[in-house]
């Protein structure tokens, strides 16, 4: 047998193949079993299948349409099942949110960083150990993903680096540290009548393929508009659409909300 074979048989090192149940147990041993949260929304939980660790979920919708709303009501609700979030909220004043909560007098076992720092994913990753250190969070928000680019990468490359922006949260900060990630994504400009989706996220085509969910929030009309006048929106519906769940195999399941007070609520 010559030397290379042998080196082959004897090889140890990291990558080297193993069966299955070897793989698993050391997958375990590494970095801990996945664990799947109820958000505390029935019907979201039941065709999510609950959001597991490990996971890396886009939140999207056209400007106006209640995402931040909705990923701001899904961390509340969080807190209501007393599991623990780490949000960090680049698009809008995290203060006036605490504030609803706090009027609320209840102990959400929701963490802010003291400050947020742009286009620094070692910072981003960091905190969000922390945050798991100090307080056991296993639930991170980001509201925006293009928060996270380094404002110095050159616009032809935009693509490209926000893949690799995708692909440092689904493998540094969910998968390496066991969390689950929410990620708020923009839209393209929104057309007449056009209904979200996955394919119509701004900017870059990996947002989609690289996460293991996709949730699209827009807000619905109160009845069929009439021809010739605009649509009431005064009811605050919204759809939110499971656009893809790799695990759960769900696909374009719609779900009715409201806005009651201060949050979206299922209906």
């Amino acid at each position: 047998m010559s030397e290379l074979l042998e080196d082959l048989i004897r090889y140890g090192g990291k990558d080297r193949v193993v069966t299955w149940e070897e793989y698993l147990k050391d997958r375990e041993n590494s970095k801990g079993k996945n664990i799947s949260f109820q958000s505390g929304y029935s019907e979201l939980d039941y065709f999510t299948q609950g959001f597991q660790t490990g996971e890396l979920i886009v939140t999207s919708g056209y400007s106006g349409m209640g995402k931040t709303l909705f990923v701001k009501s899904l961390i509340r609700s969080f807190g209501i099942e007393n599991v623990p979030v780490v949000c960090f909220s680049y698009e809008d004043e995290v203060g006036r949110y605490l504030e609803k909560l706090k009027q609320e007098g209840k102990a959400y076992p929701l963490y802010v960083p003291m400050q947020l720092e742009t286009g620094n994913l070692q910072w981003l990753e960091e905190r969000v150990l922390e945050a798991k250190l100090k307080y056991n969070s296993r639930i991170v928000t980001i509201d925006h993903l293009h928060y996270l680019m380094d404002s110095t990468f050159g616009k032809e490359n935009m693509s490209l680096r926000i893949g690799s922006i995708m692909r440092f949260l689904k493998s540094q900060v969910a998968v390496k540290h066991n969390m689950v990630v929410f990620i708020v994504a923009h839209q393209e400009k929104a057309r007449d009548g056009s209904e979200a989706s996955m394919d119509t996220i701004r900017d870059s085509s990996l947002i989609g393929h690289e996460s293991d969910m996709v949730i699209i929030i827009q807000r619905k009309s109160d009845d069929a508009p009439v021809k010739g006048q605009d649509a009431s929106y005064e009811a605050g519906y919204a759809m939110v659409k499971i656009d893809k769940a790799r695990r759960a195999g769900t696909f374009r399941k719609r779900i009715t909300f409201q806005k009651k007070g201060d949050w979206l609520e299922p209906v």
